[in-house]
């Protein structure tokens, strides 16, 4: 009884290991959007061409929400190999979603593709005193890069960035507060987007 017992945990256990490496196995993001046949040989310099905002979302007055924006955006794609052109125009309202040629057309001279964000989601705690609820920052939204030649959607996808809501974790500052939740959004925001090829 004891041989036939350790006879089946030897294939047993190789199952249960190969099983446990399967589900400790990292899953690749999934874009909402990703057209690689039509991705450029050469995509280095992308320009920021639209920072948007839901109507019922915009930043409070007095905060350059957009400027942070640009700040974390730029350090997570140059962290993928890209360079990031700022030439938007600032905060905008959301009027719809526009063509991809029509924002192809906002790419400057030496631009390969353009980027364009929309923020759909923001809610930032007024005060920092309250425990319940604890304070915290939310910032969601949704990235498009379109190619500047053929004027074609290149990559889709949204992110969502969160920060406090612990009461164990007090929070002693607005900024830190908003930019954990930039950083987190702008991290799984490009998570799907295809690194940059070194050497290209």
């Amino acid at each position: 009884m004891n041989r036939l017992i350790r006879q089946n945990i030897g294939p047993t256990m190789v199952v249960l290991t190969a099983l446990l490496l399967w589900a400790c196995t990292p899953v690749a993001p999934k874009a909402l959007f990703l057209d690689r046949a039509a991705w450029p040989g050469a995509l280095e310099r992308i320009a920021l061409v639209t920072v948007s905002y839901d109507r019922r979302y915009r930043p409070p007055p007095g905060l350059d929400l957009t400027g942070e924006l640009r700040r974390v955006l730029k350090q997570e794609l140059a962290a993928k190999g890209y360079q990031l052109l700022l030439v938007d125009r600032g905060e905008e309202i959301y009027r719809g979603e526009a063509r991809a040629v029509d924002l192809a057309a906002l790419a400057p001279q030496e631009a390969d593709a353009v980027l364009a964000l929309h923020i759909d989601f923001l809610f930032l705690s007024a005060t920092l005193s309250e425990r319940n609820p604890p304070p915290e920052g939310e910032i969601a939204g949704e990235a498009r890069l379109i190619d500047k030649q053929s004027g074609k959607e290149l990559w889709r996808d949204r992110g969502i960035g969160q920060s406090g809501g612990e009461s164990a974790f007090p929070v002693i500052s607005h900024i830190a507060l908003r930019q954990e939740a930039l950083a987190n959004l702008a991290r799984e925001l490009f998570a799907s987007l295809p690194d940059r090829v070194s050497g290209q």
